[in-house]
């Protein structure tokens, strides 16, 4: 069999889809493409076609042009050949097959995230004109054949659609073309302009059909055609099982009127650093437009960043805004996006004017608007396009993107209202699914799409200005029944477009959709898949003669995926048993010594400790958390107190922490530290001019606002992190930790799903996520994710199990009423513990260790991971972040002094010095537990530097 191989992607985005630049439409003066062709390498004979079949159909206003073509190679080699396909700026490609071991073989979508590898070889973007892809064999002296399909919205006029073909080819080849439009949607018969000669429609079985077919023609032509609308609206089907999808193009012009001035006005406007890219004088410039249309108008002015500051109040007479815009022009931008915060319909205004590029740059939040009209302006070159157009359509106002129209049409659109979809009327119980969804604006036609489940219905739509201003209604009936395929992909595609206006959350919805009916979105690419093995990669049904292939492959993968769950859980339970090993044993303070037999073996085989006198294994009581910060801060006589190392202690204190403060000596640091309150956070942006482009500036100034307990600063200058866009895990994770020292978990949360997004690879970030969830409160995902680091394999950090472990009971023992049936019994046990220290670090391809010295003065390290008075420490992570864990089941009073030690690193940090993370716990697994969580950066990790100490004494019992 010949073995054929094809590498092929298509990526396409659309005008809506998130941080796309929308584009003008394209001209009637535009140049129309030439002709599909093949290229190959200098020095060899151009591949030529042979034959060369176009299908036209029409369904609504959608063209469907197929070129079925057949290429020969007429060189005495193999080549390999680049098949480039023109397209105008409003065509898509729909579908596309390539005769694979002498069948035609459709191309499928499948995921994205899965094609980075393969776009990045095989897409040239240099043009957004043409399609491109290799092409590899070409068998010499052999013909292939490749099947493509364009789709394009077909242009209107004068109640006319406008179709139109180039057949600029200048080659000879066997042609045939064929054209079918149904009947019902053209008044009388098509204007063909054409010089082919017998080109010419006739009626037959409510089609029109024409055709032109010649061997070895000369094929240098053009075919345009003029379609006269029907009066009536024609509704196309297709039933499916019980289903019938309906499609229906509708009769409506677009017009707009004045619309009445409002007497108040609400600006929103975004000062987070990303604005800086927004066009501000046309913004100003539209802004003046505006307030020359008003004798006299009240507004509000709102900025926001992470958060909306308070809103600020001017009286605009005749014009005159100078004090609003002076204010306007002072704005300093700093920091990210995010919109949770923002409620735009508590504002008390007739209309807003949003100026954002309506990117949330700092986690995931929603754009939402609700009865108050928006008028989403945008003049960034990257911009959420679709949280735009969605504010604008659900509350009645309209899109101004600034690069696509002129400052005179931007400020005719602020003053005008356009005819747009005001509502649907229809039985629920009878038709479902109906896009698209009101508020759409009205272009020159209308099409709606949904799904009919009766025999028969009719659906009402209601055109107009607004909810009291309704200008016209159109009544569809629909019956079940029809055999038209292409409608389900019109609705899956008007579906699909709905959808992208917030792809973030619909991410996985569009995905299935893109799979089922193998569409380009923005999260599916189209893929040849050439073996069974090729389709159960990417989970993709496949052609019959495949089927029984791929379903035994399938079969397979299930088993050998759940055999590798099972053996990872059998891991992380054989790792767990050392620690219940070491945990049951009795350490009495009274006993001089233990008897240990210490057998040390290669990663990846138990070590055991054959433990003399174990005791036997703890009941598992009922605990509960700390009801407050304060509870969780002091109980009983025991306190955990974070100072300097110069500090006074009182002498109350029983549990004291020193921990040993990073020191930044920057110019910048030593301006800020003498500062009042007031004055950091102006004073830190008059800084940032000068070190803004540091990763590390940032995190030195948040550390002074949280040393000050000014927590909301802290975060709006972490968040500038998010808008450097360096896409760098180590940043996102020294972020995150802060926004989690801030009590900012809900923002932490987002930070670590991000990370696994990068490092999906690593477990670190899953457990920083789920110890996130913990802190959020949000238990059960916790629970969830902390067993999925236990369920699965990890190549660099297996023995982070260990410590996995031991995190996961200690929230089953804090929350006992979390359900843990799902969890392998042999995985839970309650083990609280008097001292637990964890050490992390940002920095991977490192290997940093923690280290323990006890009162007695013994040292517990990777080397002696247990001590006389019965410490541990977990297995030596070396590749990077760590964790690594000591904890003593009973504490003897006295001094633990915490030192690291550090082997070297492959990595260049971007982040400035290296960061380590510090949890330090005591009463561990009980209701006394105090924890605190210390971020120490620090220049060098160097041999024996010790960063902190921990005197323990137990309270005394009254």
């Amino acid at each position: 069999m010949k073995k054929t191989f094809l590498a092929f992607a298509i990526i396409f985005t659309a005008a809506i889809l998130s941080f796309a630049q929308t584009k003008k439409a394209p001209s009637q003066n535009n140049p129309q493409p030439s002709a599909p062709y093949i290229s190959v390498s200098s020095g060899q004979k151009q591949i030529t076609f042979s034959d060369l079949k176009i299908n036209i159909e029409i369904t609504g206003n959608i063209a469907m042009t197929t070129y079925d073509m057949i290429f020969y190679n007429p060189n005495a080699a193999v080549a390999e050949g680049e098949f480039v396909m023109p397209l105008s700026k409003n065509q898509n490609i729909s579908a596309i097959a390539l005769d694979i071991n002498g069948k035609m073989r459709e191309a499928v979508a499948v995921e994205r995230k899965t094609m980075e590898s393969l776009t990045a070889k095989n897409i040239d973007s240099s043009g957004v004109d043409q399609f491109k892809t290799k092409i590899y064999p070409f068998d010499p002296e052999a013909a292939r054949r490749i099947k493509i399909t364009v789709e394009e919205p077909l242009a209107v006029k004068d109640n006319n659609y406008f179709y139109n073909l180039p057949l600029k080819f200048d080659t000879n080849v066997n042609f045939d073309l064929n054209a079918e439009i149904p009947s019902e949607i053209v008044e009388g018969m098509p204007i063909v302009n054409t010089d082919l000669g017998d080109f010419v429609f006739k009626k037959g079985n409510n089609v029109l059909k024409a055709s032109f077919s010649q061997k070895d023609y000369l094929l240098n032509a053009h075919l345009s055609l003029i379609l006269p609308k029907q009066k009536n609206e024609p509704v196309f089907t297709h039933k499916e099982g019980k289903n019938t999808y309906f499609y229906a193009d509708i009769n409506v012009k677009r017009s707009s009127k004045n619309k009445v001035l409002p007497k108040t006005a609400a600006i929103v406007w975004d000062s987070s650093v990303s604005s800086e890219k927004r066009n501000i004088k046309r913004e100003l410039a539209l802004l003046d437009a505006y307030f020359k249309k008003f004798s006299e108008i009240e507004v509000l002015l709102v900025t926001f960043g992470i958060k909306p500051n308070p809103a600020k109040s001017y009286s605009i007479k005749k014009g005159d805004w100078a004090g609003l815009k002076k204010d306007i022009s002072r704005i300093v931008y700093d920091g990210a996006t995010r919109f949770d915060k923002l409620k735009l319909d508590d504002l008390k205004a007739d209309e807003i004017l949003l100026f954002t590029d309506a990117v949330s740059s700092f986690g995931y939040s929603s754009l939402t608007a609700g009865n108050v009209p928006v008028y989403a302006v945008n003049s960034s070159p990257e911009f959420n396009s679709g949280a735009l157009i969605s504010a604008a359509l659900e509350s009645g106002g309209r899109f101004i993107n600034l690069n696509s129209v002129t400052d005179k049409k931007a400020a005719e659109m602020l003053m005008k209202q356009e005819l747009k979809l005001v509502s649907y009327s229809f039985d629920k119980n009878k038709i479902k699914e109906v896009y698209p969804k009101p508020g759409v604006p009205i272009n020159d036609g209308f099409t709606v799409a949904g799904i009919l489940t009766v025999p028969e219905s009719e659906i009402t739509l209601s055109f107009g200005y607004d909810k009291t201003n309704i200008i016209s209604t159109k009544k569809i009936k629909i019956r079940a029944g029809g055999d038209n395929p292409a409608v389900e992909r019109l609705w899956a595609c008007k579906k699909i477009k709905g959808l992208e206006l917030d792809s973030v959350k619909n991410e996985k919805e569009i995905l299935e959709l893109g799979k089922k009916y193998s569409l380009v979105t923005e999260f599916t690419s189209l893929l040849f898949l050439e073996s069974a093995a090729d389709y159960a990669a990417y989970k993709v049904s496949p052609p019959k003669e495949l089927l029984t292939e791929y379903n035994n492959i399938i079969a397979a993968s299930k088993k050998a995926e759940k055999e590798m769950t099972n053996a990872a859980i059998e891991d992380a339970a054989l790792q767990a048993q050392d620690i219940k090993e070491w945990w049951k044993h009795d350490y009495s303070v009274e006993k001089s010594s233990r008897s240990v037999e210490k057998v040390k073996t290669a990663f990846g085989v138990k070590q055991e400790e054959i433990f003399k006198n174990a005791i036997p294994e703890a009941s598992e009581g009922e605990v509960k958390a700390p009801s407050s910060s304060q509870e969780r801060a002091v109980y009983g006589n025991s306190k955990i107190f974070v100072t300097r190392q110069s500090a006074q202690i009182k002498e109350d204190i029983q549990t004291v922490t020193r921990i040993k403060a990073w020191d930044p000596q920057t110019p910048y640091m030593k301006i800020i530290r003498n500062l009042l309150d007031e004055e950091m956070y102006g004073d830190y942006l008059k800084l940032k001019a000068g070190y803004g482009e540091q990763p590390s500036f940032y995190f030195d100034i948040a550390d002074e606002f949280i040393r000050r307990k000014m927590k909301e600063e802290a975060v709006i200058v972490l968040s500038n992190i998010a808008e450097m866009k360096f896409n760098s895990s180590e940043l996102m994770r020294i972020t995150a930790y802060k926004l989690m020292e801030t009590e900012n978990y809900a923002y932490a949360v987002e930070m670590f799903k991000k990370i696994i997004d990068i490092r999906a690879e690593d477990p670190q970030p899953y457990r920083d996520l789920a110890l996130a969830y913990q802190a959020n409160k949000e238990y059960k995902k916790a629970l969830e994710t902390f067993y999925k680091i236990l369920s699965k394999n990890w190549e660099r950090f297996q023995s982070i199990k260990q410590i996995t472990f031991v995190e996961m009971n200690n929230l089953i023992s804090l929350h006992p009423e979390i359900n843990t049936a799902q969890i392998d019994k042999r995985l839970i046990l309650s083990m609280p513990v008097d001292i637990r220290i964890v050490l992390g670090w940002s920095a991977d391809n490192t290997d940093i260790d923690i280290y323990v010295k006890d009162p007695r003065g013994e040292e517990a390290s990777y080397g002696n991971r247990f001590t006389n008075i019965g410490a541990r420490v977990s297995e030596d992570l070396t590749q990077g972040f760590g964790p690594e864990e000591f904890t003593l089941k009973k504490a003897v009073d006295g001094k633990y002094e915490i030192s690291t030690d550090y082997f070297g690193d492959d990595m260049q940090s971007i982040s400035g010095p290296t960061v380590l993370y510090l949890d330090i716990y005591t009463f561990y697994g009980t209701k006394k537990q105090t924890h605190k969580r210390i971020m120490i950066r620090t220049e060098n990790v160097k041999e024996n530097n010790i960063i902190g100490t921990v005197d323990f004494k137990r309270p005394t019992k009254k």
